[in-house]
């Protein structure tokens, strides 16, 4: 691998990484002042992962439309929307980010995809805290696993099997979240349109779309690589 592929690759995992961790912190729970407060520092660098219609200025207006009321007003309201969205407190409207509920025939939770999980997670030599309050395939747990795996990947040296740990990641990526993101952001568009929290999750589509065509084309440019060096090798 050359060093600029080499380059590359590192920042985009690394990049990868850190929305990962950043859409599991606003999905495991609600705001709190130190999240409001990193993402309020943030929001204007922000990078756009889809140019022709993304949901990040309608995002930027809905947060400073809320960062107005002041700090406790905003994770009031934050803590209730959250409530309302994610956890059943209006009739109807919930938004479930258990995998789970969409993939499996009941559409209940704790279902055979939380077992999928699991295995996942002990695969890469992880065990949940026992006092963890959501199931493995709680979306917040599955992106938080993901970010570690890109993480793990950045600080791989230029020698190492990059083909293989990209191949992982993304076979966790489409066992863990690919069969089902797209039913929950249509569920949240149709549920709770407009929402501070569903602009979020629109954010988090296009970076999950950018993250697998980007991924895509990086792997085929590192295996093109490999097979050019080892073809000059037996020249």
């Amino acid at each position: 691998m050359d060093l600029e592929l080499f380059r590359t690759l590192k920042e985009y995992r690394s990049m990868a990484a850190a929305f990962y961790r950043l859409f599991s912190r606003l999905l495991h729970h609600e705001m709190d002042a130190e999240l409001w407060k990193l993402l309020r520092a943030n929001l204007s660098s922000l990078p756009s992962f889809n140019a022709e219609k993304s949901a990040l200025p309608e995002l930027r207006e809905a947060v400073e439309r809320c960062a107005a009321q002041g700090e406790e007003q905003a994770l009031l309201d934050m803590a209730n929307l959250y409530a309302k969205e994610f956890l059943g407190m209006r009739e109807g409207h919930c938004v479930s980010l258990c995998q789970s509920v969409y993939t499996s025939p009941r559409h209940i939770m704790y279902q055979q995809s939380v077992f999928d999980a699991r295995d996942a997670y002990r695969s890469e030599q992880i065990e949940l805290a026992e006092r963890e309050d959501i199931p493995e395939d709680h979306l917040a747990v599955i992106l938080a696993f993901l970010g570690r795996q890109a993480a793990l990947t950045a600080e791989l040296p230029p020698e190492a099997d990059w083909t293989e740990a990209l191949e992982k990641e993304a076979r966790f990526r489409k066992k863990l979240l690919f069969n089902w993101v797209e039913a929950l952001l249509e569920r949240a568009q149709t549920q709770m349109p407009g929402s501070l929290y569903t602009l979020f999750l629109r954010y988090m589509g296009e970076f999950l779309r950018y993250e697998e065509t980007e991924g895509a084309a990086l792997l085929l440019e590192l295996k093109s690589q490999a097979t050019k060096s080892t073809m000059a090798a037996g020249a």
